[in-house]
């Protein structure tokens, strides 16, 4: 089952971001994000891609947008 921040997080993806721009539009710290990212890897919901420090993240695949849309 998915926590809250996950739902927000996955809710607040649209194309690809960074982490940060996701915390920022989470209203999140930079320490909270790169964990909830993890989680959501894991669970293969998101993808995330390394560009030098920085990581990038989006939603992973067509399964992905049909569970967001059904829990929203």
């Amino acid at each position: 089952m998915l926590t809250e921040g996950e739902v927000r997080a996955l809710t607040a993806l649209h194309g690809e971001q960074t982490v940060s721009e996701l915390a920022t539009n989470l209203d999140r710290s930079l320490s909270y994000t790169p964990e909830l990212v993890e989680r959501l890897e894991i669970a293969g919901l998101v993808e995330a891609r390394r560009q030098g420090k920085t990581k990038r993240v989006r939603l992973s695949d067509a399964k992905t947008l049909e569970l967001l849309t059904d829990l929203t």
